[in-house]
């Protein structure tokens, strides 16, 4: 938050940027907050789920200790205040548990819809079996009513002891990461795999001692150049590598392919539309089969081609977790954004959209 405010304050000092990184800074806290409200809701479905559980085992105690009890009133009336103390402890424990269901219906209903459920069906279990009053009404059962009765009686409420079990346990499956987080991590990864790229292309230039901004014309010269290098750099593949520095090189590209390769299956699981990757993917395979990473022309192709097809996947991958970011940039769960910090983001999406125009247009020159 604090270094949107130092972007809006700063905008004709590269405000664009800082304010975009911090707008990614915000949603990655936020994408950590759903991993945690994630988190938190299993651990208490998980003690909740262990609560029931041990209600079962006491239920299970209390039939047999029912069945041992006499058939003389007199005697049964003398051993029911222990069972009758357990089985007002056990209501309460059954009240607790009913609203511990509620919240956790009532809080994961818009990010784990099929948990929610389960756990609403669980917590109507208890109302619409009314176990925590028959739990009361049967602490009067165990000394005033035939043996037969109450017998009958205990083991109907672990039948529905043993369906609300059987509920919580499949909101306890029903539990998982949605699809937004999926797609959260994916932009992560993407993201990642940009920074990776962009490290390597700054390191090849380095190493072949061009520079930092060349364009397709300077790559040109470049590769004009590299007729001019020693038999030890041809042989070395030229552009001033070494053997040891192409094959390096070579790793980390074959490494790059594998992940977005790896991030691609995911992505089509989630049903995501990837013809920006695989264009990627496929440039980079081509890159290594034709042995191009270490020539001028390759360096050209690994920024023109793959590093920004590869951002304008992300920017579209973005639009998809925020379908809305560049027309209103509004944060889930908070207000609008600020008028001077809005008016910088859409100013980088314009620019962005611009640059992407122009460098298709080069290439396809």
């Amino acid at each position: 938050a604090e270094a949107m405010r130092r972007a809006a304050a700063n905008a004709r000092n590269n405000g664009v940027a800082q304010g975009v990184e911090a707008l990614d800074q915000l949603r990655d806290a936020r994408r950590l907050l759903d991993r945690n409200r994630s988190a938190r809701l299993e651990r208490d479905a998980q003690e909740a789920l262990r609560r029931v559980e041990r209600l079962a085992e006491q239920q299970n105690d209390m039939i047999d200790d029912v069945n041992d009890l006499s058939d003389d009133l007199r005697e049964r009336r003398e051993a029911a205040p222990p069972l009758q103390e357990r089985k007002g402890s056990m209501a309460e424990e059954v009240a607790e548990i009913e609203a511990d269901l509620d919240r956790m219906a009532r809080e994961s209903r818009q990010e784990q819809r099929d948990a929610s459920r389960m756990f609403e069906a669980a917590a109507r279990s208890i109302r619409d079996n009314q176990l925590r009053e028959k739990l009361l009404w049967s602490r009067g059962v165990v000394q005033d009513r035939s043996a037969e009765y109450a017998q009958n009686l205990e083991a109907q409420i672990g039948t529905d002891i043993e369906e609300l079990q059987q509920l919580v346990q499949e909101g306890v499956e029903a539990i998982g990461e949605t699809q937004e987080q999926r797609l959260g991590e994916a932009l992560d990864d993407t993201r990642d795999a940009v920074t990776a790229l962009e490290s390597m292309a700054e390191r090849l230039r380095q190493r072949m001692g061009q520079e930092p901004e060349g364009t397709e014309a300077s790559a040109m010269g470049q590769a004009g150049q590299q007729g001019q290098q020693s038999q030890e750099g041809q042989e070395g593949g030229g552009g001033g590598l070494n053997r040891e520095d192409r094959r390096q090189f070579t790793r980390e590209l074959r490494e790059q392919i594998q992940e977005l390769s790896e991030l691609r299956r995911e992505l089509v699981e989630e049903g995501v539309d990837v013809g920006e990757l695989d264009n990627v993917i496929n440039q980079m395979g081509g890159m290594d089969r034709r042995g191009t990473i270490g020539e001028a022309l390759g360096v050209a192709l690994l920024e023109d081609e793959v590093i920004q097809g590869l951002k304008g996947f992300e920017f579209n991958l973005r639009r998809l977790l925020q379908p809305d970011a560049d027309q209103r940039l509004y944060l889930s769960g908070s207000d609008d954004v600020p008028d001077g910090y809005r008016e910088l983001v859409e100013d980088y999406y314009r620019e962005l959209a611009r640059r992407r125009g122009a460098d298709s247009g080069a290439v396809r020159r």
